[in-house]
């Protein structure tokens, strides 16, 4: 599950500043600009809090093992920009990177419990 989590917490972090941008529109922001991203996309970069506050922990309780890949800074506009607001549509990191992940990380899976299968062939 280390391994899964840590796959999609890379993915995240690269998909930052990598999707489409109004290359039209600027923001000033103190003496910076700010290029927003396409709704939709992942945010652009700007100081790189966000994408260095992603981080993932491991679970494990006794019946199972889950992995959290999430902002472990709990800034204020992280949920902004993953699920929107009334005035800005979604810019998606978290989902667009699981989702990206999905398919490997099932394979990883189904790997993983071969392996174990065999195992317990061979130890019986």
């Amino acid at each position: 599950m280390t391994k899964a989590s840590l796959m999609v917490e890379r993915e995240v972090k690269k998909s930052f500043g990598t999707g489409a941008s109004r290359s039209n529109v600027k923001i000033k922001r103190g003496k910076k600009f700010h290029r927003p991203s396409a709704p939709g996309f992942p945010p652009n970069v700007d100081t790189g809090e966000l994408r260095s506050s992603i981080g993932h922990e491991v679970l494990k309780g006794s019946l199972f093992v889950d992995g959290l890949v999430g902002d472990t800074f709990n800034l204020e506009y992280a949920p902004m920009l993953e699920l929107g607001t009334s005035k800005m549509r979604p810019r998606p990191y978290l989902r667009l990177a699981q989702y990206q992940k999905l398919i490997t990380l099932r394979i990883l899976y189904y790997l993983q419990s071969m392996m174990f299968s065999l195992l317990m062939w061979l130890v019986i």
